[in-house]
C-alpha cells in the first residue's frame, strides 16, 4: 500500500484527503482489544459530554442565559459546573426523584461523578498508551469507559424532568 508520493528528495503523504479504498485488515491488520478498549472510551465519554450539553440547553431554554456558541466552546468540567448550578436553581421548580436522600447529596455525588468520569477520561486520553497498556491494560480502560457510561446513565433521569416543560432541543 503506497499513499504518498515523492516530491524531489521530499516524501509527500497526501496532495489532499481521498479515502483509498484499504481495508481495516490491509492497513492494521487484526484489531487488539486495547484499541477497542480506548475508542469504548471515547465513544462513552461523546456520549456523556453530549448529555451534559443537551441538560444545559434544555434548562437555557428556561432561563435564556447561555447561548449555544458558549455551551460548545466551554471544558467538560466548566460545563459540568454550570449545569450543577443549574439544576440546584431549579430545585424547587422541578420534581427531581431522588428517593428518600436528600436532594443536595444526590446532586453533589452526581456532580462529582460527572467530573471524575472526566478526570478519568483525560487520563486514559493522555496517557502514554504504552504504560497504560501495560499497568491497567484493556481491561482497565474497559472499567473507566463502563463507569462513564453509568454517569451518563445516572443523568438520564434529569432529562425526563426537563424535556416535558421545554421546547425542542436538539
Amino acid at each position: 500500500m503506497k499513499l504518498g508520493k515523492t516530491i524531489g528528495e521530499e516524501m509527500k503523504y497526501y496532495d489532499s484527503f481521498a479515502y483509498t479504498g484499504y481495508s481495516f485488515e490491509e492497513r492494521i491488520g487484526e484489531p487488539n482489544e486495547f484499541d477497542a478498549a480506548i475508542g469504548k472510551a471515547a465513544m462513552n465519554f461523546w456520549g456523556l459530554d453530549r448529555a451534559v450539553d443537551r441538560l444545559i440547553r434544555y434548562l437555557d431554554a428556561l432561563e435564556s442565559s447561555v447561548s449555544t456558541i458558549d455551551i460548545e466552546s466551554m471544558k467538560f468540567r466548566e460545563k459540568v459546573k454550570l449545569l450543577a448550578s443549574m439544576v440546584k436553581r431549579h430545585r424547587d421548580i422541578y420534581p427531581f426523584n431522588t428517593g428518600t436522600a436528600p436532594f443536595d447529596e444526590v446532586n453533589a455525588e452526581l456532580w462529582r461523578n460527572c467530573l471524575q468520569a472526566g478526570a478519568l477520561y483525560s487520563e486514559v486520553r493522555h496517557s502514554d498508551w504504552r504504560s497504560l497498556s501495560e499497568g491497567r491494560g484493556a481491561d482497565g480502560v474497559l472499567d473507566v469507559a463502563d463507569f462513564i457510561c453509568c454517569v451518563e446513565m445516572d443523568l438520564e433521569p434529569l432529562s425526563f424532568v426537563f424535556e416535558e416543560s421545554t421546547p425542542e432541543v436538539a
